[in-house]
């Protein structure tokens, strides 16, 4: 099942609208054009194909079905055949940056494994819907398993888990026409990378219904890396100087 806006009872919450204006070209499935919704285990996104990532994911999780066992973490991510594969950053972007950069999930592997009565083989599956492309995003390594981490843990783990606590959960990166650019073209094309990402997190508590954002940037961890430029034209100079080559 996808994304329910009646997880929380008494409320009704929708998948964020988009502003056309700022998301024009967002993907499609490939059998239905006007489907912009790519639906998976607990959680949907919605795909921006001119910047070939997601605008958000958006998940649910009950933490009172969260399994009492440890579901280790397996699978790779894959590019999800109903959309157009060259809409989707996929493995020749993140081989191009090397170590530094991780497949970051936007929706955790571990917030979609969860259900009452389910077998380890079902929750392994659960957690393996969360392996496609359109749902990673690029961050650099020390924030992906740092801070960002971090937070996803205390999300999960001190709150949902601990207090049976169900949520409304949308997370996404920002993305802005003036983020750097990876320096070498990936198949042909030239790919921006976004600097901040978001979470915003809703459950009901007391019958009052409750939000929390956040916001990472990863911007000087880039900066470091020499793999991107804030121009989308590389001079001659910028190359010469560079360590990437």
């Amino acid at each position: 099942m996808a994304y329910n806006p009646k997880m929380l009872r008494g409320a009704e919450i929708p998948l964020p609208g988009i502003d056309p204006k700022k998301h024009p070209k967002l993907a499609t499935i490939k059998n239905d054009p006007t489907a912009t919704v790519l639906d998976y285990e607990h959680h949907s996104v919605v795909l921006n194909k001119e910047r070939k990532m997601a605008v958000y994911s958006a998940c649910n999780i009950d933490g009172g079905a969260i399994p009492a066992e440890k579901i280790d973490r397996k699978g790779d991510f894959v590019n999800d055949d109903r959309v157009e594969v060259q809409q989707q950053i996929g493995k020749s972007f993140y081989k191009e940056c090397g170590n530094v950069i991780d497949k970051g999930h936007l929706t955790k592997y571990e917030d979609a494994i969860w259900g009452k009565g389910l077998s380890t083989k079902q929750y392994l599956e659960l957690g393996k819907s969360t392996f496609f492309y359109p749902n990673a995003v690029p961050q650099h390594m020390s924030m992906n398993r740092g801070m960002w981490s971090n937070l996803e843990l205390y999300i999960l783990d001190k709150e949902v888990d601990e207090n049976d606590l169900k949520i409304c959960l949308f997370t996404g990166p920002v993305l802005n026409k003036k983020d750097p650019w990876l320096i070498k073209p990936v198949d042909g094309a030239r790919v921006q990378v976004p600097l901040h990402f978001w979470k915003i997190v809703l459950y009901k508590k007391d019958a009052n219904l409750y939000a929390l954002g956040f916001m990472m940037s990863h911007k000087t961890l880039l900066d470091e890396t020499r793999l991107f430029v804030s121009k989308k034209v590389i001079t001659k100079e910028f190359l010469k100087e560079s360590i990437y080559f």
